[in-house]
């Protein structure tokens, strides 16, 4: 039983043309010096996908943050066709390349980074906040997987100006715009599967998290058919438009995106949780009538597709008392005050689980898909206070005592 209110936190080689400027090769000695293609820049485009909406509190692994009113968006370059390569973003005097927000990005300082090399998808259960860093990359959401033939993205930034992990690593616009220009690149495209748009025909080049709207325009280098040659390489020049952001545009669906211009076919009408339904305890004196019981359907396993979940739903309850100063110590029941949490069928229990979730490691939901779906009584943790998101906040172990929790463990009622 969840007592207190839960928070949602929840080149071939292309090096030609080494210009020294200040000290440092310039820009251009990760571009083509020939680039020649006969290809149609304006076959590409520039998607946003808005991945998060109105974010909201997060309870992190360091700190709480607020992100009320802040959305995440991935930037894709819409390539056209399967084999197109992109090799490089660049910019500099003659061509700048530039993502603005008219407020400012956010960005994880603590494990985040400029690219997407610093982002592994392990930590994000103890630290979500990693989740909506903003970054750049070529074809990434997270650091490259060599097995799978990725290559992680190279950045060479203006020294004089640091755009990228200086402006940008600071909440500031992403700017390339000095005579020395910056980029960031992947030297053997071909090499790298990541750099390819494959049947999507997309390629990620970055990901923010802002509470403005976005602008810009990103100079792109591309070779088409697969090869990494001078009479393939071609260089849209476009512009970021908030009105190419995708979504689904329908306000009937679970998955509205009001910040969506154009409609992707994502809608969802299936997967809308139950509303959240309020009861009343019954006291026999109505002394404590200012106290509610109230559940949830945390999720629904049609949509989850865990094989081992197919049928069933996660509920969640909780107390809500009559004062913000109240205290939960306990949770019990005799043979005068009997406690009794019953299904028709049988609760859920996985091999990692247990009565209580004090002893749930979250950095095992990547491995465990069914743990965070496990039946557990609970004062106000979903997970071990002794790791993140409850580390070092005060929140202590919750104890289960009585001969209850075997016949629960089992799958039955306690």
């Amino acid at each position: 039983m969840l007592i207190k209110t839960l928070h949602k936190f929840f080149l071939p080689t292309v090096f030609l043309l080494a210009v020294l400027c200040s000290g440092s090769q310039s820009v251009q000695a990760q571009l083509a010096t020939s680039c020649t293609g006969s290809g149609d820049p304006e076959a590409f485009s520039i998607r946003i996908d808005t991945v998060f909406t109105d974010i909201g509190e997060v309870i992190g692994g360091f700190t709480t943050y607020d992100l009320t009113g802040y959305n995440t968006y991935r930037l894709y370059l819409v390539c056209s066709a399967e084999n197109d390569l992109l090799q490089a973003v660049s910019g500099d005097v003659n061509a700048p390349t530039s993502i603005t927000t008219t407020t400012s990005f956010w960005q994880e300082s603590n494990l985040g980074g400029a690219t997407e090399s610093t982002i592994n998808p392990l930590l994000f259960a103890s630290f979500p906040e990693l989740e909506y860093d903003s970054f750049v990359s070529i074809g990434l959401q997270s650091a490259a997987v060599t097995g799978n033939g990725e290559t992680a993205t190279t950045i060479q930034e203006d020294p004089l100006t640091l755009p990228l992990s200086g402006a940008f690593e600071a909440g500031q616009d992403l700017v390339f715009d000095s005579p020395t220009g910056s980029i960031w690149f992947i030297a053997d495209a071909e090499a790298s599967s990541n750099a390819m748009a494959g049947g999507d025909l997309e390629v990620m080049f970055a990901q923010v998290t802002t509470d403005g709207t976005l602008d810009g325009e990103v100079l792109f280098q591309v070779y088409q058919n697969g090869l990494q040659d001078a009479n393939t390489c071609i260089r849209p020049y476009l512009q970021v438009n908030p009105l190419n952001q995708s979504g689904c545009t329908d306000e009937t669906a679970c998955n509205y995106d009001p910040t969506a211009f154009v409609e992707d076919g994502s809608c969802d009408f299936c997967s809308c949780p139950d509303t959240l339904d309020n009861q009343t305890l019954s006291f026999a004196d109505d002394s404590l009538g200012t106290y509610f019981l109230e559940w949830e359907i945390y999720a629904d396993h049609d949509t989850t597709e865990i094989a081992e979940l197919a049928g069933m739903r996660t509920y969640r309850m909780y107390l809500r008392t009559a004062s913000a100063l109240d205290t939960v110590s306990a949770i019990f029941g005799n043979s005068i005050d009997p406690l009794s949490i019953q299904t028709t069928t049988s609760f859920y229990h996985n091999g990692s689980g247990g009565p209580t979730p004090s002893a749930i490691n979250p950095i095992l939901y990547d491995f465990v898909d069914a743990l965070p779906y496990d039946s557990w009584g609970t004062i106000g943790i979903e997970s071990s206070p002794d790791q993140p998101p409850y580390l070092g906040l005060g929140y202590t172990t919750v104890s289960p005592l009585g001969a209850w929790t075997s016949g629960f463990e089992a799958g039955g009622g306690c």
